[in-house]
């Protein structure tokens, strides 16, 4: 471990000169302050998470008290405060080193879709949510996977839960119809048969080692 006189921080990498200002290093030394600073950094950056957490939930908060105590006919506490949610969750959720961009990719849809469901809701539940939203969303999430397999071409397997869980949410919207929910079923029969035919495509492509992931994950 190495020491900069100038800076007065110990060099953890191996080299002669000091990153930050070039200068030659000294073997040895005591200091508290390191290069590069990996604990400062991360509890920078948790600092930065718990205010950004503090500030979502005053406002949170503030939304609520104005809209209850100026009683107005819709409820517009709820959208904003849903939207002020949405923006702290994915802001977690997409910061958080343990989680996986699958699951990223999946609990940022989600999350999107229940807010607008929400919106849809309060403003009177006209059904665009369902009727173009979620099949929209399936349609996109079918796009991303696609792109994502051809992209990590050697890890392509590992995708095929994902489309198997897409055909399941596809056929939350088919389900809609029967009940008389979706009344634009066109978009959304569309959308579940993209998930059916990404999955039957994978399969026939795939061969033999489709069939193996397939008998991994559901041990058949």
């Amino acid at each position: 471990m190495s020491r900069c006189h100038h800076c007065q921080i110990e060099i953890i990498d191996r080299t002669e000169t000091c990153p930050l200002c070039q200068g030659v290093l000294e073997i040895g030394g005591e200091t508290d302050r390191f290069y590069p600073d990996i604990p400062g950094q991360q509890k920078r950056f948790l600092l930065i998470r718990r205010i950004f957490t503090f500030v979502s939930l005053v406002a949170i908060s503030l939304c609520l008290f104005i809209d209850y105590h100026t009683e107005q006919r819709m409820n517009w506490s709820f959208i904003a405060s849903g939207g002020i949610f949405l923006a702290l969750t994915l802001f977690w959720i997409l910061t958080n080193p343990n989680t996986g961009y699958r699951s990223r990719i999946i609990f940022s849809f989600c999350l999107v879709f229940a807010y607008l469901l929400l919106i849809d809701i309060i403003t009177g539940f006209s059904g665009w949510s369902v009727n173009f939203v979620l099949p929209g969303a399936i349609f996109l999430i079918n796009l991303v996977l696609l792109f994502l397999m051809i992209y990590n071409r050697r890890s392509w397997q590992s995708y095929m839960i994902l489309q198997i869980g897409c055909i399941w949410v596809g056929a939350i919207p088919i389900a809609l119809i029967y009940a008389g929910i979706v009344r634009y079923p066109v978009l959304s029969e569309l959308a579940f048969g993209s998930s059916v035919f990404l999955f039957i495509g994978t399969l026939i492509f795939g061969g033999q080692a489709a069939k193996m992931e397939l008998q991994r994950r559901f041990y058949i």
